[in-house]
């Protein structure tokens, strides 16, 4: 009898049991009967209760449900006839009631903030305040993350980077995926993955798997499709009839920045989340593989090449070159709210862009070590308020205050995930410090909401007074007599030929009197 961790649930842990020799094949309801769960230690997990469930033929799943958090990592024995075998509860923390409650809805709260997101999302790029949307979608995307950090998180903590992790690559379809559904068989269940090609054990929980094709399929082939379009429009840009055209310089333009590399931006790191973790089971002894590993080399790749083409511009090109006018409408996104002070601002979206790198190498290379996972994560972060303090000047003053304090309460906030590494059975600290991460994550991402809805209250305020006054000037010149309007003209003449008469004959006394 072997017994292996599989995942933490809700309510405790879940572990995949294995029999041998093939012989001592059981069905549900006996394994459910006979088998016997107890404590190495006593108390040290009681009351807890245990639900098996069979996945195939001398494979069972066993449940192991709590009624209290576990503090201290335990063991428990299972007995089955003359077979024993011992296996490790981890530390778990189970939900309040008012968290059970808001977990029960999660889906529902997720679609909820998601919808208010999207419309602030397109209210922003419609209003043109691109450099605030930017910035929140980057730190949502960055957050979220935090939740495959290998550390037993309380579970408000958890619960909150749930709710901060959805992203809009997620809702995108992913075809190949359908494509190559009838190869996955065997590959996509977690429950009856082989451990070879087992993710991070924070994915399992999560039901993710390490196979790019349902990881990054749709953002590789977003990217792909939009550099081909360039290819299409640059091809018909050089023939004699739409050499000249207008519209072709505009399209290239804004494809080659404006589309390409922004939607680069803001998709790097799922898409270096999805090559990684295929790197780390890169084979190509099935199709299934195949496919996902050369799609994970295709994309590294493309993440590299776009990197070296991003740095390649900002290196060759000064401050003073970038200020200009049309550089700025061919290259302005890679700096964009940003004032162009010092050698290193322009590089200010490519730091911000290499410590989603870090966070995901750590995350997907470094979970056998959770020190080594945060500790880097804390260092980069000191560097880049620093970074921030002496070297980036935003356009806008209150953004860039935003933006600092937002850098300074997620520094705060990976500063206490580091105190949740320290061991102790003292329930109040691991409550005080997950509402103190909370809190500090929740805070500068509702500082950077507000902001991006009060910019855009702020515009729109502009554009309705706007609207109104060209509204007032049409009522206006519909209202006035005809007649007056032609009277209008000649009354002026008269005014300015009676102010000139005036001036001339001021001119005149005070020349007599200077004489």
């Amino acid at each position: 009898m072997k017994i292996t961790h599989l995942k933490s649930s809700k309510k405790g842990n879940d572990y995949k049991l294995s029999l041998y020799p093939s012989s001592c094949d059981f069905s549900e309801d006996v394994m459910q009967r006979y088998l016997e769960i107890t404590e190495q230690i006593p108390n040290s997990v009681q009351p807890f209760e245990f639900k098996v469930s069979k996945t195939s033929p001398n494979q069972y799943i066993i449940h192991v449900i709590l009624s209290r958090d576990i503090l201290k990592e335990s063991i428990l024995v299972a007995e089955l006839g003359f077979l024993n075998q011992s296996f490790n509860i981890p530390i778990t923390f189970l939900p309040s009631p008012f968290l059970e409650s808001i977990d029960n809805n999660l889906d529902i709260v997720k679609i909820t903030i998601s919808v208010i997101l999207g419309g602030s999302y397109i209210g922003a790029l419609a209003l043109g305040t691109t450099s605030v949307l930017w910035s929140l979608i980057s730190f949502q995307q960055f957050i979220g993350y935090f939740i495959y950090i290998n550390i037993a998180y309380p579970f408000q903590v958890e619960l909150f980077l749930q709710i901060v992790e959805s992203s809009f690559w997620d809702s995108l379809p992913n075809l190949l995926d359908i494509m190559t559904s009838s190869l996955s068989i065997g590959f996509l269940n977690p429950l009856e993955v082989n451990n070879e090609y087992a993710p991070p054990i924070k994915f399992i929980r999560y039901e993710k798997t390490s196979f790019f094709i349902e990881n990054g399929s749709s953002i590789i082939l977003t990217n792909l499709i939009l550099l081909i379009c360039l290819f299409v429009i640059l091809s018909v840009k050089k023939t004699e009839k739409w050499k000249e055209s207008i519209l072709l310089k505009k399209l290239k333009v804004n494809m080659r920045w404006n589309g390409i590399v922004r939607t680069f931006f803001e998709n790097a790191i799922p898409l270096l989340l999805a090559i990684f973790l295929q790197l780390r089971v890169l084979k190509f002894n099935a199709a299934y593989l195949t496919i996902c590993s050369f799609l994970a080399i295709i994309s590294l790749i493309y993440f590299c090449s776009m990197t070296y083409f991003i740095v390649r511009i900002l290196y060759k090109r000064d401050n003073k070159l970038l200020e200009y006018e049309l550089i700025k409408r061919i290259y302005g996104t890679l700096y964009d709210g940003i004032i162009l002070t010092k050698a290193t601002t322009k590089y200010y979206n490519l730091i911000i862009l290499f410590r989603g790198l870090v966070l995901i190498f750590l995350i997907s290379f470094a979970e056998s070590t959770p020190m080594l996972q945060i500790t880097p994560l804390i260092f980069f972060n000191a560097f880049l308020v620093y970074y921030m303090r002496k070297e980036v000047a935003f356009k806008n003053q209150k953004f860039y205050l935003v933006a600092k304090s937002k850098e300074i309460l997620i520094l705060l906030a990976e500063i206490c995930i580091l105190f949740l590494l320290v061991k102790t059975e003292n329930k109040t600290h691991y409550q005080i410090v997950g509402w103190i991460i909370v809190l500090l994550l929740g805070s500068a991402f509702l500082i950077e909401f507000i902001y991006l809805v009060y910019i855009q209250i702020i515009d729109i305020k502009e554009i309705v007074k706007q609207i109104s006054c060209f509204f007032k000037n049409i009522i206006l010149y519909f209202k006035t007599p005809k007649a007056t309007i032609k009277k209008r003209i000649p009354i002026e003449h008269r005014l300015r030929q009676n102010f000139s008469n005036d001036t001339s004959t001021f001119e005149l006394n005070n020349n007599s009197t200077l004489n």
